[in-house]
C-alpha cells in the first residue's frame, strides 16, 4: 500500500521531510504548497504541477491525500487549518514540537494529530551523518496510524506522547539541542579568557565536543561523565569557578550543570564525602531519594 502525502508549508522542516518523502518507497507526494516562492531549490522541477505557491492553500496541496503535513509556523497553523478541506478520511498533522493537537481545532474535516521530527534542520535538510531522527506522535487513531506508517517508511523510529506530555517533551528537546548550542557559545567565550581568539577557541573545543557526543551514543549513563566532578576534584572546580568570575551567565551554567553532574557522578560511584562537598559548592542540597 502506498501512503499518499501532501505538504503545506516549505520552511526548513517542511522541505526536509518533503525531500525524504520524494525518495522513499511506499510514499507518493500528491501535492505541496508554500505561501511564497521556494527559492533556487529543485522542488519546482521535481514536483511540477503538484507544487502551488502563494495565496490561500489550494486544493492541489491536499487533494487525494492520506496524510497532510502542515509545516507552517505555529502561529499560522490555526488560520491555515481553517482554510483546508482535506478528505474526511485523511489525517492532518502539524509539525510543531511545542503545540498540542488543539492547534488544529479550526480544521473543518480530516483527523487531527501531531507529527514532530525531533531534529534540528538548520539547512532545510536532515544533518549529514546524523542517525535517523525520532518522530513524536499525538492525535486521533487515524493520525497516529498514518503518522507511524510515514515514520517507518522514511526509516525513523516513532513514539506516542502522553496527552499532557507535550510541554515536557519540548522542554527536554530544548535542553538537548538548543541549550547545547548556547552552552558551546558560552564555552567559546570563556576560552577567550585563556588568550585564544574565538575562531581558534572552537577549533580547540570541537574535537572535545565531538568526542563527548560519541561517548553519549548510548545516553548519559554511568561511565560517560568525565572531568573534575566525576573525579571529585573539588580544588579544580573551585579554580574553574574563580576563572569565570564576572561572567554571570557562564557561572550560572557551570553551577547548574555541575549540580546535575554531581547527581550523575553519584551513580558512577563518586565518594559520598566528595559529592557532598560539591553539592555544597554548587548550593544544591542533595534531594530526598537521590
Amino acid at each position: 500500500m502506498t501512503l499518499r502525502v501532501s505538504v503545506a508549508g516549505l520552511g526548513r522542516a517542511g522541505r526536509a521531510v518533503l525531500s525524504e518523502c520524494l525518495g522513499a518507497d511506499g510514499v507518493e507526494v500528491v501535492g505541496a504548497w508554500n505561501r511564497s516562492p521556494v527559492g533556487p531549490l529543485p522542488l519546482a522541477e521535481i514536483l511540477g504541477a503538484r507544487l502551488a505557491v502563494g495565496g490561500a492553500v489550494p486544493p492541489s496541496a491536499h487533494q487525494d491525500c492520506d496524510l497532510l503535513l502542515l509545516a507552517v509556523s505555529d502561529r499560522a497553523v490555526p488560520a491555515v487549518a481553517g482554510l483546508l478541506s482535506p478528505p474526511s478520511d485523511a489525517a492532518v498533522v502539524h509539525l510543531s514540537g511545542a503545540a498540542d493537537v488543539s492547534l488544529l481545532d479550526p480544521l473543518p474535516s480530516g483527523s487531527p494529530g501531531c507529527w514532530h521530527p525531533l531534529q534540528a534542520f538548520a539547512s532545510g535538510r536532515p544533518p549529514e551523518g546524523a542517525p535517523p531522527y525520532a518522530v513524536a506522535l499525538q492525535g486521533s487513531p487515524l493520525a497516529l496510524r498514518h503518522g507511524r506508517a510515514l515514520a517507518e517508511l522514511l526509516g525513523h523510529p516513532s513514539a506516542e506522547l502522553a496527552a499532557d506530555g507535550r510541554a515536557a517533551y519540548h522542554a527536554s528537546a530544548v535542553l538537548a539541542s538548543n541549550c547545547l548550542v548556547a552552552l558551546q557559545s558560552s564555552a567559546v567565550r570563556v576560552m577567550q579568557r585563556a588568550g585564544v581568539d574565538a575562531e581558534q577557541s572552537w577549533e580547540l573545543l570541537w574535537p572535545l565536543v565531538a568526542g563527548t557526543l560519541t561517548n553519549l551514543s548510548s545516553g548519559p549513563v554511568p561511565g560517560t561523565l568525565t572531568g573534575p566532578v566525576a573525579r571529585g576534584d573539588v580544588p579544580t572546580v573551585k579554580r574553574n569557578l574563580a576563572a569565570i568570575e564576572g561572567d554571570d551567565k557562564a557561572t550560572a551554567s557551570y553551577i547548574a550543570l555541575g549540580a546535575e553532574a554531581v547527581r550523575l557522578a553519584r551513580l558512577q560511584g563518586l565518594d559520598e564525602g566528595a559529592a557532598d562537598v560539591l553539592d555544597e559548592l554548587f548550593a544544591c542540597p542533595r534531594a530526598e531519594g537521590d
